[in-house]
Order: structure tokens, then C-alpha cells, then sequence
């Protein structure tokens, strides 16, 4: 009995724990995609993803500068030279930008990589 009740509370943990991970990296990938919009956004698009950056830095456990300097880092060289245009109304499409930069195969690699700077409470694996 004991050894179920003990299997039950470590599968609750282990669940708690994946949440805990994939809310951190939820975050940062968030974090990723204001960053995006504050460079590629004009104001008031711009000011408020610097807000939202904040907040997602603010909500986040990642411990150092690194994490946020390495997602800068990619999304300043992923951001295309040339923002493609809607052509209903020749507007940039910075949303639709930064929206794919955030999903896209490699960012999401490189947050998953972040996960070292995580204290270790949310790092774990089931």
C-alpha cells in the first residue's frame, strides 16, 4: 500500500515538474517573440512588446543574462532583411514574422537548450 500511495505522489511530481518545464519554456519562447516584435514593431506595437518582454522576463526562473542574451541573439539573426508586405494593404507583416520566428524548428531547439539555466526543480524529465 505504501509503496502505491509513494508511486502516486512521485507521478504528481513528476507531472507538476513537466508543467513547471514546459511553462518555462512557454515563456521564453514568448519572451522571443515580443523581442521580435519590439525590433521589427513600430509604436505602439513596439512599446508594448518591450512591456511584454519584461513581464515574461519578470514571470520566468531562468537564472543569468545568458538565456535571454542567446534568444536575442538568434532572433536578431533570424529576422529577415526584408519584411515581407501584406498585399491587401502593403503593411509589414511583423506579427506573421515574429509569430513563425517563435515556432520555428531551431528557436524552439534553442530554448529547450535553456533548460541548464533553470533551477533544478523544473528541470526535471519524466
Amino acid at each position: 500500500m505504501r509503496a502505491l500511495i509513494f508511486s502516486l505522489l512521485m507521478g504528481l511530481s513528476i507531472s507538476s515538474s513537466r508543467a513547471n518545464l514546459l511553462e518555462e519554456r512557454s515563456q521564453l519562447t514568448a519572451y522571443g517573440t515580443a523581442y521580435c516584435m519590439s525590433r521589427l514593431g513600430a509604436d505602439p506595437i513596439k512599446a508594448e512588446a518591450d512591456l511584454a518582454m519584461n513581464g515574461y522576463f519578470q514571470l520566468s526562473s531562468y537564472e543569468g543574462e545568458d538565456t535571454y542574451r542567446a534568444v536575442r541573439r538568434h532572433i536578431d539573426k533570424a529576422i529577415p532583411n526584408t519584411v515581407p508586405v501584406y498585399q491587401s494593404t502593403g503593411k509589414a507583416a511583423v506579427l506573421m514574422v515574429c509569430l513563425s520566428l517563435g515556432q520555428h524548428p531551431d528557436f524552439l531547439k534553442l530554448v529547450r537548450q535553456q533548460d541548464r539555466y533553470l533551477p533544478r526543480r523544473t528541470t526535471k524529465r519524466p
